[in-house]
């Protein structure tokens, strides 16, 4: 029963209690006298039920304590309750960071190493069942040294930033953008039909990261070097198809006319006289 209604009833019990004993010391000394034996009876109840009374009293005033008692302890156990989820929110958030820095580069916020060979080893595995490719464009950047050597490491780290954003708005959901350690990046295909695919997305990033980049009050070109590799049904592991990537993008550089350059195009006549810069 919950304490409220337990502390209603004894009311109640002491209400009827205190009327009864009220209504016998009202009788008259006739209806007494007319009683005879019954008036000393009638006055051990009228005697007993005012100790039931007072003993009713104790027990609602131990009661009433009791339920402010339990009222405070709830109150207490509700604002522990509240720290507690606070704690533990915070804690989730915490452990969600952690696990984000370990698996993303802190700079671009794309996949790093760990988490696209994990991604890479799946997709291999999946294609495999699927009699489906996964395709692997390894990217170096052209002139980067450059630019860091020119502008300091902010405007560095400005630009592989938006060549970080720029990777993404060329790919798919389903796909992966990483950032493989320092100017070279990583652009995973799963689930593709062959090299025809690969090569596509490949121009497609090409077009994309040459395209000039507004870096605070400086217009800066850049070129890169991609290589692609698609896995094939005899493909042994993930280690191979990363080789292979890695080999084509190094003929990439080798045979590509535009593979050490960089351009700062000038903003005024002032910026005219800027050099050219070679890797």
């Amino acid at each position: 029963m919950p304490p409220s209604r337990a502390c209603a009833c004894l009311n109640e019990r002491v209400v009827g209690e205190m009327t009864w004993c009220v209504a016998q010391s009202r009788r008259t000394p006739s209806k007494a006298r007319e009683n005879g034996s019954q008036s000393a009876k009638t006055h051990a109840n009228v005697r007993h039920r005012t100790d039931t009374v007072s003993r009713l009293v104790r027990v609602g005033r131990m009661r009433r304590e009791g339920t402010k008692v339990l009222w405070r302890t709830v109150r207490m156990l509700s604002r522990s309750n509240a720290r507690l989820r606070q704690q533990v929110a915070r804690l989730e958030r915490e452990v969600a960071k952690a696990h984000h820095l370990a698996y993303h580069d802190s700079l671009t916020g794309l996949p790093n190493r760990a988490l696209l060979s994990d991604r890479l080893s799946q997709a291999v595995l999946q294609a495999t069942r699927q009699r489906k490719a996964v395709g692997l464009l390894l990217i170096d950047l052209e002139g980067f040294k450059a630019v860091n050597d020119q502008f300091g490491h902010g405007i560095g780290d400005l630009l592989l930033q938006q060549v970080g954003a720029r990777l993404l708005s060329c790919i798919r959901g389903c796909d992966t953008a990483c950032r493989y350690g320092g100017d070279e990046f990583v652009v995973m295909l799963p689930e593709i039909s062959g090299g025809e695919d690969a090569e596509a997305v490949k121009r497609k990033l090409h077009a994309r990261l040459s395209a000039p980049y507004r870096l605070g009050d400086h217009l800066v070109a850049i070129g890169a070097s991609i290589g692609a590799a698609v896995s094939m049904a005899d493909t042994r592991s993930c280690v191979e198809l990363v080789r292979a990537a890695d080999a084509a993008m190094y003929r990439a550089k080798m045979h590509s006319a535009a593979r050490s350059w960089s351009r700062f195009l000038p903003n005024s006549d002032a910026d005219a006289a800027t050099p050219r810069f070679g890797r």
